[in-house]
């Protein structure tokens, strides 16, 4: 399930030649916030095929490269803690926080902003 959720961020990840940020460590990060609806149990695989659906905050970034002790990952989407949900869409936001790789099921990208 892990693979599938970083097959689907990989494909909105683009080429980044910006700073390499490091996971545990305090970071800054601009972009947008947004809700997108993932499938949940019981297989996690489609919501039409009867898995529950999943809304995962996340926050649009321009890709951002993230140094991990995998390698580089470059993302245009981090899942993040914050609670995003009252504030309008499209509108630019700043988050503060430390990145931590992902590590259950309920994580739909690779790396994740866990907010301040």
């Amino acid at each position: 399930m892990f693979m599938r959720a970083f097959i689907f961020f990989s494909l909105l990840a683009t080429p980044s030649f910006a700073e390499c940020l490091p996971v545990n460590e305090p970071i800054s990060l601009s972009g947008y916030p947004a809700k997108i609806t993932m499938p949940g149990p019981p297989e996690y695989l489609s919501v039409a095929k009867g898995d529950r659906s999943l809304n995962v905050q996340v926050l649009l970034t321009n890709g951002t490269t993230v140094c991990t002790e995998y390698g580089e990952v470059s993302l245009n989407a981090i899942q993040t803690t914050c609670d995003l949900q009252n504030l309008p869409a499209g509108s630019p936001i700043d988050l503060t926080g430390e990145l931590f790789i992902a590590h259950t099921g309920y994580h739909w990208t690779p790396v994740l902003l866990d907010c301040q």
